[in-house]
């Protein structure tokens, strides 16, 4: 015997109970059509089964009525109120863990015996011991729940060979979950997020812990909330493996801790030494894996687990696990130990020339620069007035000489000990530069560090080590490295490592799943700068010298009130409501059985902030408060009626057009880059004047 499940409904349920399905699974029960319970009950049916929510109905009745003949039920006789169409979420539970190729298995010996079409059952979700699968409705309530000899025998097949312990069909929370974790799929596991550290994410200038508590309330937990939806975030910096591992690091690594879940951190990526360095941490780590059962069952505090990712190699100096270090990476980016003692050796003795030609041409140098006085007395009065610049400290409190000292920044890496050592960056530092000016931007590009770059790089070229490459480093350090490694090096690595790469048949650049904040992207002498030749990544420009920033479509100057942790933290806040906002969309379309609109969280930031530029700019020109010629008329009519036209061609042309006025900025800017009233302020930078 079998019956239709809506005459099961109708028999066993009331016109209130119906309206009470209705009230419980979200449905408006005056928009059943129909004034009969039994047609109330086929339209329901009918409901759920469209939007692939038949089995949730099932449940829900089986609860509420458990003594009703459901196993009488037969799918078959629902084919007209569209049941052909039901799917379902079984989840199968295993004793053992399997890999990728038994889940394989598993799932064709269950099409080959429910006689579904291959292509109909997939395989959602898996780890080692339980596997979430997608199927046909009829095909799902026969495995879970009929009693029949095929499903029976088929169980008992899954039980022997595959270790089975469980079939069951996923609850409406457990499915709602999943359309959770396949939203983040396509819109948030899709996105980079990459920053510079110092003056990015961390904020300088005041004691460590002013710089922590900052940190803490305005940065951390926006970047932890937003690598827990999937989002990589990527920290790059030219500070050594122990600044990263004292500062950044294990304030991430507290908080985290201090939140009971450290599965985040599975999302961040972090470089050291110029993008030389990278470290990952793989939660499939042991250490990793125990460490993250004891944080969230609270068996243990944050100096426990900072010891385990951690190691102090000396008196104050700290390293993230060997263990963490991507040896492959470092394999392309480390110097030969042979060239490491040339470098340093050219370093040291450029380093020296120069700074004694700092101490002897002292007053000269005075006239434009804030030096400190061999006596500390005098100091005061050096600096008192003079300036916007930072006081550069080149005698010590005996009154002698600072000389530049050279840092080799060997760092350990591997799982066991002994463990190796590598060099991916040597720094020489503190080198006076531009900031110590006391007009700063009248110094940019012809300071004294950039001096001392061409000169180094000149002894490494004689020297027949053109493979290496004299860069300002910090703001008081030059960096050599081999020429490729740079800020750029590793976002691209990390793009190419993650296939984050958005697609070029749908006309989208290479880093268009990216953006980048940065302090320094300035023409030249910025250790952001080299970010803004990868296509398709925004770099918001959070520098406080922003008359420095280049004028590039690609550059995005975010706020002329904030700089720095501030105006990351306002992007920050824009992308997690805007992740928020698309994956509660992409849920509600796969409750109602509609394809959702795909769309990642980066391209939405993308169309949020530079709708409110463009609304902001137009709402404040006054075209009439100022006189243009005809020519200059004539250009914006041309430039709006391209914008104006739903044409691609029409865009073909504004793309090109933006491409040579990026190729031309970009050669004016190197031009002129040593005289700063000449630059042009960056796309942007106007947007509340």
């Amino acid at each position: 015997m079998s019956k239709s499940l809506y005459k099961l409904i109708d028999t066993y349920f009331s016109n209130e109970d119906i309206h009470n399905i209705c009230h419980e699974l979200g449905v408006e029960y005056e928009n059943l059509p129909g004034k009969r319970r039994i047609d109330k009950a086929r339209a329901l049916v009918e409901y759920f089964s469209q939007r692939e929510r038949l089995p949730e109905l099932i449940e829900y009745c089986k609860e509420q009525r458990p003594k009703a003949p459901w196993q009488i039920w037969n799918a078959q006789n629902d084919l007209d109120g569209g049941a052909k169409t039901t799917r379902a979420y079984i989840q199968v539970n295993l004793k053992e863990p399997i890999n990728v190729k038994r889940h394989t298995e598993l799932v064709d010996r269950i099409s080959e015996q429910l006689d579904i079409k291959r292509h109909e059952i997939q395989i959602f979700r898996a780890d080692n011991t339980r596997i979430i699968i997608k199927m046909p409705g009829k095909s799902a309530a026969e495995l879970v729940k009929l009693p029949t000899s095929r499903s029976k025998e088929l169980r008992g097949e899954l039980n022997g060979y595959f270790s089975v312990t469980e079939i069951k069909l996923l609850s409406e929370g457990e499915r709602k979950t999943l359309h959770k974790l396949e939203a983040k799929k396509f819109i948030t596991e899709r996105c980079l997020i990459a920053a510079d550290v110092d003056k990015t994410l961390i904020d300088q200038g005041g004691d460590r812990d002013s710089e922590r508590q900052t940190f803490r309330k305005k940065i951390a937990p926006r970047l932890i909330e937003a690598a827990s939806m999937g989002t990589h975030i990527a920290a790059i910096t030219g500070n050594s493996m122990n600044q990263l591992s004292s500062r950044f690091f294990q304030w991430i690594l507290r908080e985290l801790v201090n939140d009971r879940d450290i599965t985040p951190l599975a999302n961040f990526h972090l470089f050291c030494s110029s993008g030389g360095i990278y470290l990952h941490f793989d939660p499939s780590d042991e250490t990793f894996k125990v460490m993250s059962n004891k944080v969230r069952e609270n068996k243990v505090g944050n100096d426990e687990v900072i010891k385990e990712f951690i190691l102090e190699t000396d008196s104050d100096s700290f390293s993230i696990h060997p263990r963490f270090v991507d040896t492959s990476y470092l394999r392309q980016t480390a110097i030969p130990e042979q060239d490491v003692r040339i470098l340093t050796r050219i370093l040291e003795d450029t380093a020296t020339e120069f700074q004694n030609k700092l101490v002897h041409n002292i007053e000269e140098y005075r006239k434009d620069y804030l030096i400190n006085s061999k006596k500390s007395e005098d100091n005061q009065k050096n600096i008192s007035g003079e300036g916007s610049g930072i006081l550069y400290e080149l005698f010590d409190k005996t009154g002698q000489p600072i000389i530049p000292s050279v840092d080799t920044r060997f760092i350990q890496y591997g799982k066991d000990k002994p463990y190796k050592s590598a060099s991916v960056q040597i720094t020489v530092s503190p080198i006076l530069s531009f900031r110590h000016g006391k007009d700063p931007s009248t110094l940019f590009g012809k300071d004294f560090r950039s001096e001392l770059t061409q000169a180094i790089q000149s002894e490494l070229d004689r020297n027949g080590l053109n493979q290496y490459v004299a860069r300002p480093g910090g703001r008081t350090s030059i960096d050599v490295t081999l020429e490729k490694v740079d800020k750029a090096y590793a976002v691209e690595f990390l793009i190419d490592r993650l296939n984050l790469q958005a697609s070029s048949r749908m006309d989208k650049e290479f880093g268009s799943n990216a953006i980048y904040f940065g302090d320094e992207v300035i023409v030249g002498d910025g250790n952001d700068y080299s970010v803004t030749r990868i296509p398709g990544l925004l770099v918001f420009a959070v520098n406080e010298d922003r008359d420095l920033v280049p004028s590039l479509s690609k550059v995005f100057v975010p706020s002329t009130i904030y700089e720095g942790p501030q105006a990351v933290a306002e992007e920050l806040i824009k992308y997690i409501s805007e992740s928020n906002r698309l994956i509660e969309e992409y849920c509600r379309a796969k409750e109602a059985g509609k394809d959702p609109i795909i769309k990642t969280s980066i391209e939405a930031l993308k169309e949020k902030i530079f709708v409110e530029r463009i609304k902001n700019k137009i709402n404040n020109w006054d075209i009439s408060s100022r006189e243009y010629s005809p020519k200059d008329l004539e250009l914006m009519h041309v430039l709006v009626t391209l914008l104006c036209r739903d044409d691609p061609i029409a865009h073909q042309w504004l793309s090109i057009l933006v491409d040579q006025l990026d190729a031309i900025m970009t050669y004016l800017e190197e031009s002129s880059k040593k005289d700063v009233s000449s630059m042009i302020k960056a796309i942007g930078f106007s947007h509340d004047r």
